[in-house]
């Protein structure tokens, strides 16, 4: 069956490394919503192993042949369609979250929106386990004090418990990509992330090379910035967590700086 390049399609074909791959994703009884299931070679391991599979995919093509491929079982759902645009947990209705789980060997060059789209989800998944470029994998789960770790990680880690499975090699794939993947499982955290928090990441990463005290300069009363033991750091530097204590700080600073009648909402004239 031809591909289509343009949808970023390189099919994983060892059958050692997509057993791997179910076998992390889903448990038995799982419910399974696949992303970008090609022509069914992850398919059919998530098939032997999940109660039922979602499969979404774009290709009509590859849509169409996908039940006939995997041998037409009656647990298996096609849906054709943009991930993107899906009501991923819409998939998931009526299951348990924690008998959940989306998988997938996704296209490359939309690994980020995917994620978002995951995480915006995450209530209804117990986990997330994806295939992607080994580059983007180690930024998912860098904890900070080196290049790879950046606002990806930040969202990755706020939203998951994210962990690098193993690295898979170009001969895995047809026909192979010119980079190394790696598998990544990201065990969603249900509850929502603070007020303020994902505004105040995106303004530390607004300038990667800037000094976090000038990234954030406006945000909060300047000496309480400036004397903040991160101010004169990079964000790359700091770290997720660092980063999160450096909010926290900050917010309650902004908090105990304002007029007493302010605080407590009651009209100053």
């Amino acid at each position: 069956m031809a591909r289509r390049p343009k949808l970023g399609q390189h099919f994983l074909c060892d059958q050692a490394v997509l057993a791997r791959i179910a076998r992390a994703a889903v448990r038995p009884g799982d419910l399974a919503v696949e992303i970008g299931p090609g022509r069914g070679e992850l398919t059919a391991h998530l098939l032997a192993r999940a109660r039922r599979v979602v499969a979404i995919e774009i290709d009509h093509t590859l849509a169409e042949a996908l039940p006939a491929a995997c041998g037409n079982p009656g647990n298996l759902t096609v849906v054709e369609g943009d991930v993107l645009s899906a009501d991923l947990a819409g998939f998931a209705k009526g299951a348990p979250a924690s008998a959940s789980a989306l998988a997938g060997n996704v296209p490359y060059y939309i690994t980020a929106p995917i994620l978002r789209a995951a995480f915006a989800a995450r209530r209804q998944f117990r986990s997330a386990t994806f295939l992607m470029q080994r580059e983007v994998a180690l930024r998912t789960v860098a904890i900070g004090g080196g290049r790879d770790f950046g606002l990806l990680s930040c969202l990755c880690q706020l939203h998951s418990r994210p962990r690098l499975l193993f690295t898979v090699p170009p001969a895995a794939f047809s026909p192979p990509p010119s980079v190394q993947s790696a598998a990544v499982r990201f065990d969603l955290r249900r509850e929502d992330p603070p007020d303020g928090l994902i505004p105040f990441l995106k303004a530390c990463f607004a300038a990667p090379r800037k000094i976090l005290k000038n990234n954030l300069a406006g945000r909060y009363p300047g000496p309480a910035l400036s004397a903040d033991p991160n101010a004169g750091k990079r964000a790359q530097q700091v770290g997720f967590e660092g980063l999160r204590q450096m909010w926290e700080r900050l917010e309650a600073s902004s908090l105990s700086a304002r007029p007493r009648a302010a605080r407590s909402g009651v009209p100053t004239g």
